[in-house]
């Protein structure tokens, strides 16, 4: 099945991928993230791809929907 990706002026809103792990690593060791949603193990890059397979591609599967990943087009960088 193919999911929908969106896109307008400056962005690209596309479904979250193994591409992203690196940025997941980042993002859910983040002091706020830690502070207000809570410790998901993720140690290393590795991790956070485990998780994009075992937690929010079946649910994107599941349901058509899961967690997105905003990119600037100028530059392809992920949103912080």
């Amino acid at each position: 099945m193919i999911y929908k990706t969106s896109e307008t002026e400056r962005l690209v809103i596309q479904p979250i991928t193994k591409n992203d792990s690196e940025f997941i690593f980042q993002l859910f060791n983040t002091p706020n993230w830690l502070n207000f949603i809570g410790n998901r193990n993720i140690k290393s890059v590795e991790d956070a791809e485990q998780y994009i397979e075992s937690k929010m591609i079946p649910q994107l599967k599941r349901l058509g929907y899961s967690n997105y990943t905003l990119i600037r087009k100028e530059g392809r960088k992920n949103l912080d």
